[in-house]
């Protein structure tokens, strides 16, 4: 399969591209761009899987032939850096736990309870211990929060009440929680 998405970001066409064979992605490729590039001379950033040598020269060979000018190439990280945890049951009070990847947390975080985690968390359950996010793109959803006490980044400790399911995250150098009902 081949996914193809573009998008238009500062008058500059981004596109993401995920596909299992790259014979496949030729294919694809003079099907759904070479179209765009006959129009106008086309330029775009593309976000690619890793390639080999020889795909890397079929790909500049590709973009080449369709009057495609590369602006650049992100390669995307290995889908095991995508893994997420899963944590079921409540971190209980004095426990500690540290996360290192986007953690999922099917339980609650009861008061003296601690998690810090370099990804982003989702507590299925009532926060009311202290939640700490080693990063400022991390974000932190929560059914509840009672009395928690969150940080992410650089921020400072807050504490946060809210009966409604939630996000926290870090905007502006301080934290926003917004309520998604």
């Amino acid at each position: 399969m081949v996914y193809f998405t573009v998008k238009e970001i500062k008058k500059q066409l981004h596109i993401r591209v995920k596909f299992d064979s790259f014979q496949a992605f030729e294919e694809q490729f003079a099907n759904r761009l070479a179209p765009l590039s006959k129009r106008t001379a086309l330029s775009a950033f593309f976000y690619l899987p890793s390639l080999s040598d020889a795909e890397t020269i079929a790909f500049f060979k590709l973009c080449k032939k369709s009057n495609i000018q590369l602006l650049g190439i992100n390669y995307e990280e290995p889908s095991e850096q995508l893994n997420i945890v899963y944590q079921e049951g409540n971190i209980r009070s004095g426990q500690s736990i540290v996360f290192d990847k986007p953690s999922f947390v099917f339980g609650s975080l009861r008061s003296s309870a601690k998690v810090t985690s370099t990804g982003s968390i989702s507590i299925f359950g009532e926060v009311s211990g202290t939640v700490d996010l080693l990063h400022a793109e991390n974000v932190l959803f929560a059914a509840r929060l009672k009395k928690a006490r969150v940080r992410i980044g650089d921020s400072i400790f807050e504490e946060f009440n809210q009966d409604h399911p939630c996000k926290i995250f870090y905007k502006n150098q301080q934290l926003k929680c917004i309520s998604v009902l």
